[in-house]
């Protein structure tokens, strides 16, 4: 956490697009790193994929369907506002 708060520090201080995109793909990969070796204490590796129940897995698909909309709306936006500056 603190290696991402440092990280986000630097980002707002450099302030360049460039940097920007390396930072987050550095603390994307420590995080990943960190999560791989991590050990699994009480809670199962795949709860939703693992389940008996297909209201979970279609409840969890349609949750990544809509923030996937989201994501895509909210980079039409961004780039809509770019262009009008």
């Amino acid at each position: 956490m603190w290696f991402a708060i440092v990280c986000l520090a630097l980002v707002l201080w450099v302030n360049q697009r460039t940097f920007t995109a390396v930072a987050n793909v550095v603390v994307a990969g420590v995080v990943w790193y960190l999560i791989k070796g991590a050990g699994l204490l009480r809670h199962p590796f795949d709860p939703i994929g693992t389940s008996d129940s297909s209201f979970y897995q279609i409840l969890y698909l349609a949750l990544v369907a809509v923030i996937l909309a989201m994501a895509v709306l909210l980079a039409r936006q961004l780039e809509a506002s770019q262009a009008n500056r």
